[in-house]
């Protein structure tokens, strides 16, 4: 469950500094970031998962 939850902060701190790079107009602000932590948690809370495994299991 951690690496899910590391893996949404990831992806919320990836889109922060996405937007802090390349400021835009940020209309739907919140669904934004529920999305970047949901895409998060799926694509690198999978990987921080497997490389967890991989070196520890």
């Amino acid at each position: 469950m951690v690496w899910y939850v590391s893996g949404a902060g990831l992806g919320v701190l990836q889109m922060a500094v996405s937007l802090f790079r390349r400021p835009s107009t940020m209309d739907y602000p919140i669904q934004g970031f529920a999305v970047a932590a949901l895409l998060g948690a799926l694509i690198y809370g999978t990987i921080l998962w497997m490389l967890a495994n991989f070196v520890f299991g």
